[in-house]
């Protein structure tokens, strides 16, 4: 299994290139591990030095959670707005919606600590 990632970053032209090895796990196999070239400047290189310092990490673990975290954060996004896309085509197909007083009550119930399922 293969993702691809692409980013169109801008940065300054004073730059330092940053190699990262990453490994991929799929349900506890190791799949594959490549090295990828990241291009940090002066600044951000020396900000995640002094971090990866007071972490007692190196600053390739640092750069690889910080890209594991945005991917989990974006692809959470993206399968939301799938979601909700799905939601709105149903409703568009259907018409069915639950009413403004079910849902303001539910809420309700929400907010004073009350967990109940979600109308229909």
């Amino acid at each position: 299994m293969e993702k691809v990632y692409v980013m169109n970053l801008p940065y300054p032209p004073r730059l330092l290139k940053v190699e990262i090895s990453a490994s991929f796990y799929e349900k506890g196999d190791l799949v594959m591990s490549q090295t990828k070239g990241v291009k940090l400047d002066d600044t951000t290189q020396q900000r995640l030095a002094a971090l990866a310092r007071i972490r007692d990490r190196s600053p390739h673990w640092l750069m690889c959670k910080a890209i594991e975290t945005f991917l989990d954060r974006e692809e959470k996004y993206e399968q939301e707005k799938r979601e909700d896309m799905e939601r709105w085509e149903h409703y568009q197909l259907t018409g069915e919606a639950v009413p403004h007083d079910k849902a303001a009550a539910w809420l309700e119930n929400l907010a004073q600590g009350k967990v109940k399922s979600c109308p229909k």
